[in-house]
């Protein structure tokens, strides 16, 4: 008896706890059918005449470079820099020992003297000479006396000759700047003999402005030179640069030389452009920045991109759009029951705020440019749509 009342005990025990059960599930359904859908922001793909450019493979180069060297022999002293600090033109940068040049200068100065003296005693000898000539003064006399003083002349001469090149000399042991720019490695250290066969003791590069070396084929060289002919413009090539990290640099160069020669092997004509390279410290928000960051430097490949005039229409999405797994990059599309998609994406370039599609949208489907953390493929949204974006050029 007393076992089936257990039983029954149990048995109306696992009733309440399935029939608790079920009302929470149905408490769960209904709150999940009252959550409403996200909301999300949505872009159309629209479809813009985008201007088409060149997209050459550059290398920048210093606008000018001086190998430091020792112009006379000593022991070095000094050295006044930091490597891969700037300088300035006239900076003192190495110290060589100046005592024996100055020794040199005072010697000389003396030989100056001393010649002074001499063709001061044959100018006045030659004077008195010319004034008795008539008391019995031969002829010989008289020449021998021109002669001294002539000599004495030309002693004066090479004596000063002697002096300038001894201050010249004790000027080449200081090694000052001879440009703007940024010093490189410094090879030698202050105790070392140096002499003009030491080689290059420091390198300074003049970066700002910089070169752009690029190549172009004649067929667009000819096609650029008619543009340029047509429109009455006093340039062409005006390029913009890429850099590795696939930002656009945002200086405009001005090409400054064309090679007047096509290269027979390539085909190609050489030409160089001019671009700022501006201390970013100096720029506005950076002026507490403790060192000089410029954003170009001497031997870098870059992507120059040099504008053509056709154009041609391109499908466009915002970048922020955009999202990239282990698959490739894909964007989140929104159907015609607001539900969600993954749509796998080609893409051509990233211009300006935009990407330029290839395959895989239509003009006038809708792509999550707000809120895609929010949501994922299968579930369904409210979308605002956001204003479209301007006219792009390429």
């Amino acid at each position: 008896m007393k076992k089936v009342k257990l039983l029954i005990s149990l048995l109306g025990l696992s009733l309440l706890v399935i029939i608790s059960g079920c009302q929470n599930d149905d408490s769960n359904s209904a709150s999940q059918l009252q959550q409403p859908a996200p909301a999300v922001m949505v872009t159309p793909v629209i479809q813009e005449k985008v201007a088409k450019t060149h997209e050459l493979v550059g290398r920048t180069a210093a606008f000018r470079t001086v190998n430091l060297v020792a112009r006379v022999q000593g022991f070095l002293e000094k050295r006044n820099f930091i490597e891969g600090d700037s300088v300035k033109e006239g900076d003192i940068l190495y110290v060589i020992e100046p005592a024996p040049y100055q020794i040199e200068v005072k010697a000389a100065q003396a030989k100056v003297a001393e010649a002074k003296a001499t063709l001061q005693n044959a100018r006045s000898y030659l004077q008195r000479l010319k004034t008795v000539r008539q008391g019995g003064v031969s002829q010989m006399d008289l020449d021998k006396a021109s002669s001294d003083f002539l000599s004495a002349q030309a002693l004066l001469t090479s004596a000063h000759a002697m002096l300038d090149r001894a201050k010249l000399n004790l000027s080449y042991t200081e090694i000052r700047s001879p440009i703007n720019g940024r010093i490189g490695r410094n090879s030698i250290s202050p105790g070392n003999l140096v002499s003009p066969n030491s080689g290059t003791l420091a390198t300074i590069v003049l970066i700002d402005p910089l070169y752009v070396i690029f190549t172009v084929s004649e067929v667009d060289f000819l096609t650029e030179l008619q543009n340029q002919l047509e429109k009455r413009e006093s340039t062409i090539f005006v390029p913009k640069i890429q850099l590795t990290n696939g930002t656009i640099y945002p200086f405009e160069g001005k090409s400054d030389f064309i090679s007047p020669i096509v290269d027979e092997k390539t085909g190609t004509i050489t030409i160089r452009a001019i671009f700022p390279n501006p201390d970013t410290k100096e720029l506005p928000g950076q002026t507490n920045t403790p060192q000089s960051r410029r954003l170009l430097m001497p031997g870098q490949f870059v992507k120059v991109l040099v504008r053509r005039d056709d154009v041609e229409a391109e499908h466009v999405i915002p970048q922020s759009a955009m999202q990239e797994d282990q698959s490739g990059k894909y964007v989140l599309v929104v159907d015609t029951d607001n539900r969600v998609q993954k749509r796998s994406v080609t893409v051509g370039d990233k211009i300006g705020i935009n990407w330029i599609i290839k395959q895989g949208l239509q003009v006038g489907e809708l792509v999550i440019s707000e809120g895609a953390q929010k949501v994922r493929p299968g579930i369904t949204v409210q979308t605002t749509i956001a204003v479209t974006s301007q006219p792009i050029e390429k």
